[in-house]
């Protein structure tokens, strides 16, 4: 974020050890494009009198999911599945963006429906007790994320205040059919 800084606003606010203390959103016309958090060490100014420009890093906060460990549904037993499309939204609802989520992904397994709104992310389960390493340690958020991409062949980012999941080959398709969900 860049702007002027014409009022008494100190930076040193923004210094906190919590990188989700300030939560930001970019809106425009009417349409949040951006939902995320100040990275509190990133914040620079001139040394100048007031009208001076400020500059303020934000991060859509997918690297903190690197410290939140999977949260594994409680009673766990081994019969216990879980969709891809919510072992997802678990990932993504621990960031408290509460953005929706887009899927752009069309692999069926051949006895999978696959109309307009049959998301093979949806259709597909697994279980979560998987979603731990060789030892037996629980995933990260993160890893868990970056396992379901790896498997399904996709990348996640957030476009247009949404977080958007699309397998790397879709939109060279002539049809491009996307599903949206909220938490």
């Amino acid at each position: 974020l860049s702007f002027i800084n014409a009022d008494d606003l100190r930076l040193s606010e923004f210094y906190t050890q919590d990188e989700r203390t300030f939560l930001v959103e970019v809106i425009k016309d009417d349409i949040t494009v951006f939902k995320g958090y100040v990275i509190p060490d990133s914040c620079s100014e001139p040394f100048a009198n007031a009208n001076y420009p400020i500059s303020i890093k934000c991060t859509d906060g997918l690297g903190s999911l690197k410290s939140i460990t999977y949260p594994l549904p409680i009673g766990s037993t081994f019969d216990l599945k879980q969709s891809f499309i919510d072992i997802i939204a678990y990932c993504l609802a621990t960031l408290n963006t509460n953005l929706p989520i887009s899927t752009i992904c069309n692999l069926y397994e051949a006895t999978m429906p696959n109309g307009l709104n049959d998301d093979p992310l949806s259709l597909s389960s697994v279980n979560p007790l998987r979603l731990s390493d060789d030892k037996g340690k629980t995933l990260t958020c993160y890893e868990a994320l970056k396992s379901v991409c790896e498997a399904w062949g996709m990348w996640i980012s957030q476009v247009n205040g949404k977080w958007l999941l699309v397998r790397f080959n879709e939109p060279s398709k002539l049809v491009v059919r996307q599903r949206n969900y909220n938490y």
